[in-house]
């Protein structure tokens, strides 16, 4: 019986980070989305773009809180088959690269089907206010 209250409490724990997964990814969305409604560009089509750009984000900033963790070594240092040490760039950052790349991408996406250019100017302001919203150092979630 002891073995199945165990369990339990590992699915509860599961189920709460996934819950909190989940409510970060629907917190980021709720502030995309009205970012974009206060000027005057979003519509539902952009639902699932919304979705996928808060995930990408959520997404980078756990590999960039790896990344710029202070005990994250910068190299790497392997040993070759002939016994030699060889330093190598932590992929970490790397991957912190890429995500942000997509982020960006995301944001971009979320604009693109915009024609006139009245509104592209709207959608470029709402682009660079969501930006600098996400990238402000003080903006945890």
């Amino acid at each position: 019986m002891e073995k199945s209250t165990d369990i339990s409490k590992e699915e509860v724990k599961t189920k709460e980070k996934h819950m909190s997964v989940d409510y970060k990814v629907k917190n980021i969305k709720k502030n995309i989305q009205r970012i974009l409604q206060e000027a005057g560009v979003y519509t539902g089509m952009l639902t699932y773009q919304v979705e996928i750009t808060a995930g990408d984000l959520l997404l980078y900033r756990k590999i960039r809180a790896e990344a710029l963790d202070p005990n994250t070594p910068v190299y790497l240092i392997e040993i070759s088959r002939e016994g030699f040490e060889r330093k190598n760039i932590n992929p970490i950052f790397s991957a912190m690269t890429n995500a942000s790349n997509s982020v960006t991408k995301d944001f971009e996406k979320l604009t693109m089907n915009i024609k006139d250019d009245k509104k592209k100017a709207v959608a470029s302001n709402a682009l660079t206010a969501l930006m600098d919203k996400f990238n402000n150092p003080e903006y945890n979630d």
